[in-house]
């Protein structure tokens, strides 16, 4: 019996993300073909599961963040450049990021988009690509941090205190402690990127570090599409 306050709380927080998820599940689940020319003699083949009609409705009982996003963005990106004459949309839900949230749960609503898919998802394979070859400074929770910040007016300073609160330790493990952030940048670096100038493809207006020029880059598109979002 020790475990059943702790179990009544999970299906407490669980109970509303399961049924909003069943009321946007309208239809029955299927597989989605992608086939996208990438340019130069490359192509991007494969299946996007569980698509609901036009929708995708990931739920997870995790707290809504930056990976969730990023995960429904690129399957949102694959499926319109795939058939960019339905309105595809990305409902991703999750538990509030804020503990003291009055609302039962977080949703990220996606789309529809527009003929802009395939060159945005190009653009995120270019992103990998630089990835494979260099560790890139471009932490997920940090730097959407950053860009939500950025694109309300906040001033550089203002969006990197906003990002350090996601990479910095604290009363819980930051960002930095990722492992693989530990092996790249080492115990207790500082956000990554901020003494290097962006290079000559990754120019963005107002922005003199690589960090704030791929956080732009990369999640600026996102939140454009991301309906209630700045």
């Amino acid at each position: 019996q020790l475990g059943w306050r702790l179990l009544g709380q999970v299906l407490d927080r669980a109970r509303p993300l399961a049924a909003e998820g069943l009321r946007l599940r309208t239809r029955p689940p299927r597989a989605v073909d992608v086939d996208v020319d990438l340019g130069d003699g490359r192509r991007l083949r494969g299946t996007v599961p569980e698509v609901f009609g036009d929708r995708l409705v990931p739920v997870s009982y995790s707290r809504l963040g930056a990976t969730h996003r990023l995960q429904s963005w690129i399957q949102l990106l694959a499926l319109a450049a795939t058939d960019d004459d339905r309105a595809w949309t990305a409902h991703t839900l999750g538990r509030p990021g804020n503990s003291r949230a009055r609302a039962a749960f977080a949703t990220s609503l996606l789309g529809p988009l527009d003929h802009s898919a395939l060159a945005t998802l190009r653009d995120l394979v270019a992103l990998r690509d630089a990835g494979l070859c260099e560790p890139l400074p471009l932490p997920l929770k940090a730097s959407l941090a950053y860009a939500r910040a950025r694109r309300t007016q906040a001033t550089v300073d203002e969006a990197l205190t906003k990002a350090g609160w996601d990479w910095d330790d604290g009363r819980f493990p930051g960002e930095c402690s990722d492992p693989a952030h530990l092996r790249v940048w080492g115990a207790r670096a500082p956000l990554p990127g901020l003494h290097t100038p962006p290079g000559e493809a990754e120019q963005a207006p107002g922005e003199t570090t690589r960090f704030g020029t791929l956080a732009l880059r990369l999640w600026t598109p996102l939140l454009v599409a991301e309906q209630g979002s700045w």
